[in-house]
């Protein structure tokens, strides 16, 4: 902020006081002969700041002060490019929403859909799934916030090729114009209509496999993003005989906080990547974890949380039933340690089914969480 640019918005009392226009006629002309008499000035000066003190500043300055500081840091809307469905922002973020990490799990069904930003709003998006009941898309909330015109999508990450993972990618491809994306290197994936023949060659390659033992290994990649960790994890192709085994497991980290994502990931395919030791430091240092597989008993295994104690635990899902029979859920109220939400009330676990949109804001290790059906102003669905 440049002082001389705030002297003249603010008109603050320095000219009204005669320090250039003023009433003492001796100091006028020593001031146009002679340049600036700097004892008068100093002289000046204290006698304006004992008035000010006395009878608070001029009219005005206040509200020039507030006006001020509005235009110096934009509102966090303006700043970050999202609205986020009408959530208001936390009151901790008020001033800089860039000093916030924040996390948005859209109900998109039997399905995910994740934003992730960065505290200084790096946007990444995991998978793409939509909402098949209300016709609502990730491509259209975004671009409606300006991504892809005013604001950048850095990177957006696919965890499985499947339909419920990517169902929205073309969309987002053209629409939202993603600097990266992340795929398991052996299942790339350009569009939907390459999805049957890209798992139908997952499939293939495992039943024709002669691949030694070492090259059947899980396999790490990873990247550092502006402020954020990236690393993921992987089975190679041929493998493993369930394609769901090879869901790109994704863990990204800024300043303490570390989320974990493993897609489908199944029982086996669990069962690979915990004989990796980076594979279970990164589960220890997990504090939200995304249930594998929807929630479902065929993504779940006791065994790794021995490694893993996450905060919360987070499931993207809407009810499925099996005839009259509830598709059975798996216990992983007993593996987290639980929040305290925006309302007071206390979850260790939250699902989209059943808490609709979740926001996350995470700053200094606080964690503030709200959720659609928490919030009685959010009305009108998804925009």
């Amino acid at each position: 902020m440049h002082d001389v640019h705030v002297g003249k918005r603010f008109k603050f009392p320095l000219v009204r006081h005669g320090l250039v226009e003023g009433t003492d006629t001796s100091h006028q002309k020593q001031l146009n002969d002679k340049g600036v008499d700097f004892l008068h000035v100093i002289h000046a000066i204290l006698e304006i700041g004992s008035k000010l003190v006395e009878q608070g500043p001029p009219i005005g300055t206040l509200a020039a002060l507030r006006e001020e500081r509005v235009r110096q840091i934009p509102v966090p809307e303006q700043n970050s490019g999202i609205q986020f469905q009408d959530w208001g922002m936390p009151e901790r973020c008020q001033v800089l929403i860039s000093e916030c990490m924040q996390l948005r799990i859209f109900d998109v069904e039997h399905g995910d859909s994740i934003l992730i930003l960065s505290n200084k709003n790096e946007a990444v998006l995991v998978d793409c799934g939509w909402n098949h009941t209300t016709g609502w898309r990730v491509s259209d909330g975004l671009a409606k916030q300006g991504f892809g015109i005013r604001r950048k999508l850095h990177h957006v990450i696919i965890t499985h090729p499947d339909q419920d993972h990517v169902a929205d990618l073309p969309n987002v491809l053209e629409k939202l114009k993603p600097v990266h994306v992340w795929q398991h290197p052996q299942l790339y994936l350009k569009n939907i209509s390459e999805l049957k023949a890209t798992l139908s060659q997952a499939q293939s390659a495992y039943l024709a496999s002669r691949k030694s033992t070492a090259e059947l290994q899980p396999r790490e990649a990873s990247r550092q993003f502006r402020t954020m960790e990236l690393h993921q994890f992987y089975l190679p192709v041929g493998s493993v005989r369930d394609v769901n085994d090879l869901s790109l497991v994704t863990f990204l980290k800024e300043d303490g906080f570390t989320v974990c994502l493993p897609g489908d990931l199944n029982a086996r395919g669990w069962r690979l990547h915990l004989q990796n030791k980076a594979f279970q430091y990164w589960l220890r240092e997990t504090n939200l974890f995304f249930a594998s597989h929807h929630g479902r008993m065929s993504g779940y295994l006791d065994k790794v949380f021995e490694y893993l104690s996450p905060k919360l635990i987070a499931i993207s899902d809407k009810e499925q039933t099996k005839g009259r029979t509830v598709t059975q859920r798996a216990p992983y109220t007993d593996h987290s340690r639980g929040v305290k939400m925006k309302d007071g009330s206390f979850r260790r676990v939250l699902t989209t089914r059943g808490d609709g949109r979740i926001k996350i804001v995470v700053k200094d290790g606080n964690w503030e969480i709200s959720t659609s059906r928490m919030e009685s102003t959010n009305k009108g669905g998804q925009r």
